[in-house]
């Protein structure tokens, strides 16, 4: 999925706010800041890089190593995966006791609901789990239907996660799957980016619990870029009969490679901004499940 001008403004904004984050003296924050704007000129338009996730991903790295922090988002990860612990239990058995197709209904939408968890995003801010549990309730996401049928017929499943708190709520689709008798393989990031999952915090969000396996991706980019990811890891992806792609990033990257993977891909998410709804049809804060199979 291509940049829009939005996209720019977006950029700078969610960086902004990692640099005051990762530095207290104001004069620090002022060259930092400058640099930053300058990364994003030179990589979006001078060097015409159209991927919003590939320039996030080299702005994010950038500011870890000028900073030397290697996971700038630690304790909100933490915090949020402890806080949709809270409300797992009784969600997960509202699921498991639902009927197969229900189950998928049930899991597919609060995992789209969870997708609003998330701090990359301007001008946006993230609501309560109570909150995002009602909204799965509320309306459910587009082209779900679909995607039950081809979860419904697939034998092994890989989901590749986005943000803490929220993985923990796809936990439920890993155990709406694993009650099926489905092969269900998690991929989680190796390292930090934002406050997504990592390979460090799924002890504090126990995703080994409701997956078959849980894999790093081997990198720490926006999403699971073709040329850094494990061997391992392509493997999974390639060796699945469907994947399910989680949150914006995953969906801007993936929706471009998705022909080089061959596989049919589920993306579920939240419409948070104005080009993923107009690249998707749909509304602003639309709970989306798409299915996109190859044309190949």
């Amino acid at each position: 999925m291509r940049m829009l001008s939005d996209c720019l403004a977006c950029l700078a904004v969610v960086r902004m706010k990692d640099v005051h984050k990762l530095f207290n003296d104001e004069q620090k924050r002022y060259e930092v800041a400058s640099t930053v704007i300058s990364m994003i000129k030179n990589l979006a338009i001078d060097r015409g890089i159209s991927s919003s996730p590939r320039v996030a991903t080299a702005i994010f790295r950038w500011l870890k190593r000028v900073s030397g922090v290697s996971d700038p988002y630690a304790s909100e990860k933490k915090l949020a995966d402890e806080n949709a612990l809270r409300i797992y239990r009784e969600l997960r058995r509202s699921v498991i006791e639902a009927s197969p197709r229900e189950r998928l209904y049930k899991a597919i939408s609060l995992s789209a609901a969870g997708n609003a968890l998330d701090l990359g995003v301007a001008t946006y801010h993230p609501p309560s789990v109570e909150e995002v549990a009602t909204l799965a309730k509320r309306k459910p996401p587009v082209g779900v239907e679909s995607c039950i049928d081809a979860l419904l017929k697939a034998r092994r499943i890989a989901v590749i996660l986005d943000n803490a708190g929220e993985a923990v709520l796809d936990r439920l689709l890993g155990d709406a799957l694993l009650s099926l008798n489905k092969e269900v393989v998690a991929i989680v990031k190796s390292g930090a980016f934002q406050n997504d999952e990592t390979m460090n915090d799924i002890r504090n969000s126990m995703l080994y619990e409701s997956f078959s396996e849980v894999l790093p991706t081997g990198t720490d980019a926006a999403s699971i870029f073709l040329e850094e990811i494990s061997e391992r890891t392509l493997e999974a992806l390639r060796s699945s009969d469907i994947i399910v792609s989680k949150g914006m990033a995953n969906y801007e990257y993936i929706s471009d490679v998705e022909e080089l993977l061959g596989k049919p891909v589920i993306y579920v998410l939240i419409a948070k901004c104005r080009p993923i709804a107009l690249s998707l049809g749909v509304e602003t804060m639309t709970l989306v499940a798409r299915l996109s199979r190859p044309t190949a």
